[in-house]
């Protein structure tokens, strides 16, 4: 199964680079997607030929098959679903269907780190140019410490002055 998991993992300490890799890396897993779906349809196409041959094969000799020289179609549908070639082609279309199912979410997953990235960027930008947070309280007193030190440093300018 393919491991995609490594590949969306951000590294939020780098993201200038993760930046310049994303679409790298989604088209990747895209073309890995696009591939497992063609394996899968070649599949389905396999198991569909496959039916096709051993219901043939069914209808010229049913007697082969546990079957009356004259078989219902019932008896038909149940030979071609016990058939060991029928039940192989079977078992590599789930293959392929479960594999092409979970690249597509992973080309979706790729969408979805592209977003992330975007937003991570935008946050970094702004905690990066946002003043600090200051409580009410201490902001006050802040500015009535340094309004006193300004009005005590215009008191002894005035004095100067008066001399």
């Amino acid at each position: 199964m393919p491991d995609y998991k490594k590949d969306l993992k951000i590294k939020k300490y780098d993201l200038l680079n993760e930046l310049i890799r994303q679409p790298q890396k989604y088209m990747d897993w895209a073309e890995r997607s696009v591939k497992a779906g063609i394996e899968r349809d070649e599949a389905r196409n396999k198991l569909d030929i496959t039916k096709a041959e051993v219901e043939a094969d069914i209808r010229n000799e049913p007697t082969e098959f546990g079957l009356d020289e004259n078989p219902k179609e019932g008896g038909i549908k149940a030979a071609i679903i016990r058939n060991k070639k029928v039940k192989r082609a079977q078992k590599d279309y789930f293959i392929a269907l479960e594999r092409a199912n979970i690249l597509s979410k992973a080309e979706v997953a790729f969408q979805q780190r592209k977003s992330m990235l975007t937003s991570l960027v935008q946050l970094d930008t702004r905690l990066h140019f946002a003043e600090p947070y200051v409580p009410k309280e201490i902001r006050e007193e802040v500015n009535g410490i340094e309004r006193d030190r300004i009005k005590s440093g215009l008191k002894k300018s005035r004095k100067i002055r008066r001399r």
